[in-house]
């Protein structure tokens, strides 16, 4: 592996996580020029990535210019990759060379021992000697830490639940080691909860709300993955105003039966799935689901 490579791949221009993930997983097979030939199956085993999405990315880097690929030119049969660093780096025309450690001692480019060790001189003025005392401002509609932030328990049940519905197992890392789905941390993940709640919402609701973007976006991308969870917030906020038009209640009674409760998940996930569309058919399909609605809640006794 060049450990250089990969950190001009880290520090590169390059938005996209596929093509990031893909470009590390070149490097870490790289030698010296900058060349290696892994299969594909070993490209999509180390970037994480499926097949569909590796090959998208290797065209999109390829067609750029960031890296040349030569069918058939490996060994095996497996196609030739070179990537070019000038690409990653315009100024990096050095040949690739091994990483040395630094020392704990090792000045920032920036800086010169000299400029380190200069003071200010003694008689230079304080600008802000004469400067008004800042006055602090009261702070206001200060939210207690439970309204902020949504219970452990409950925090990891929907991380859980949109896991599962995006098809991972939880342990995909990006090129920095995290979760490649943003802001899926507890902590983060549980301010979301807090707004998406907000909107009178309960947490099968909010499941179904994701769920119905997830399918939406699936029918245009099979390889969609949304890059943070900050991308629900419009679709549940849409949710619960289209439960709200319809004369739904956002936050219903509880059924008394686990039959009748899943059977209400089933009508929200339906009903997420139609998204925001307006054609006729989906308006007869939301005025079935509230049929369907209405026949469970009489026969719930509600």
């Amino acid at each position: 592996m060049s450990y250089r490579l990969v950190e001009m791949v880290l520090q590169s221009s390059i938005a996209d996580p596929t093509e990031v993930a893909v470009m590390i997983a070149l490097a870490h097979h790289a030698d010296k020029f900058c060349s290696c030939y892994p299969s594909i199956q070993r490209i999509c085993q180390l970037s994480r990535y499926k097949e569909r999405a590796v090959q998208g990315a290797i065209k999109r880097l390829s067609d750029r210019g960031v890296i040349a690929v030569k069918t058939g030119g490996g060994r095996g049969g497996a196609s030739f990759y070179t990537i070019f660093p000038s690409a990653l780096n315009p100024a990096a025309n050095a040949p690739i060379k091994d990483d040395k450690p630094r020392s704990k001692c090792a000045v920032s480019d920036e800086e010169t021992p000299q400029q380190m060790r200069e003071t200010p001189h003694l008689t230079t003025g304080n600008p802000a000697a004469n400067a008004p005392e800042p006055v602090k401002e009261p702070v206001k509609n200060q939210a207690k830490p439970c309204e902020r932030e949504a219970s452990p328990d409950r925090t990891q049940a929907i991380r859980d639940a949109i896991i599962s519905d995006l098809g991972l197992t939880g342990r995909e890392l990006n090129t920095r080691g995290v979760f490649v789905v943003g802001g899926m941390d507890p902590h983060n993940l549980s301010m979301s909860i807090s707004v998406w709640g907000g909107h009178g919402l309960n947490d099968e609701q909010i499941i179904a709300a994701i769920r119905g973007k997830i399918a939406s976006e699936r029918a245009k991308d099979a390889g969609f993955m949304p890059r943070s969870v900050k991308l629900f917030d419009g679709p549940v906020a849409d949710f619960a105003k289209r439960l709200a038009a319809s004369g739904a209640p956002a936050r219903p009674q509880e059924f008394a039966t686990p039959e009748a409760a899943d059977a209400k998940a089933e009508i929200d996930r339906e009903w997420a799935e139609l998204g925001s569309r307006s054609d006729a058919e989906a308006a007869a399909k939301r005025e079935a689901l509230m049929g369907r609605y209405r026949n469970l809640k009489a026969a719930s006794g509600m």
